[in-house]
């Protein structure tokens, strides 16, 4: 099996929960076949192949910048949740499409539904699409909006909110399968979308 890994995050050193499970999985998928791992690195990272022992190949994307004048723009007039184009770079883009064209992946999967804008650099082919719910991000969002934050915020917090929950339907009718972390999460999912496909995974271990 191949497979390719899409992270927001570089797991190596594995030292938060979130870095945790992100290594574990990976390394599990690496397991089961030739997996190409592709991350956002941490500013000045000089990890290597050695740290992942468990990948065929191992790609390195500059962290965007989040929350810039041009990122705001342009999810207002793209009428897009802002936490997706934060982390929808050109280079990620660039080296997703790379990969895939020059691969017959199996299955790729994307450790965040902040990802989801770039599903678009792996349209018309025939793998297994898979995402990994960390949190149902529309409802934090929501959450949010009621909080004590200034009024603005909490205004532009539930905006986003929709336009997540939006994009979050989107995903669901689209991609094969997923992955949540709570048989609560699991039951809300399975309440917006009754024919998805999710796979279950306890939260606290890190570990598939």
């Amino acid at each position: 099996m191949k497979v390719l890994y899409i992270s927001v995050r570089q797991s190596y050193p594995p030292v938060s929960g979130a870095k945790l499970r992100d290594f574990h999985l990976a390394r599990a998928f690496g397991k089961q076949g030739a997996l190409s791992y592709v991350f956002y690195a941490d500013p000045g990272s000089a990890v290597s192949l050695s740290d992942f022992p468990f990948c065929k190949e191992l790609v390195l994307v500059p962290r965007p910048r989040m929350y810039t004048p041009g990122k705001i723009a342009e999810a207002f007039f793209r009428n897009a949740p802002l936490p997706v184009i934060n982390y929808t770079s050109a280079e990620m883009l660039r080296q997703v499409r790379d990969l895939y064209r020059s691969n017959s992946y199996d299955l790729v999967y994307f450790d965040s539904i902040h990802l989801m804008g770039v599903q678009a650099a792996i349209q018309n082919g025939k793998a297994m699409v898979v995402y990994n719910w960390h949190n149902i991000e529309s409802e934090l969002m929501q959450r949010y909006s009621r909080g004590d934050a200034p009024l603005a915020k909490r205004i532009y917090a539930a905006y986003t909110a929709k336009l997540l929950a939006r994009a979050e339907t989107r995903i669901l009718e689209q991609a094969d399968a997923h992955i949540v972390c709570s048989e609560r999460e699991k039951q809300m999912l399975l309440q917006l979308h009754p024919g998805l496909r999710p796979g279950l995974r306890g939260p606290a271990s890190g570990t598939p």
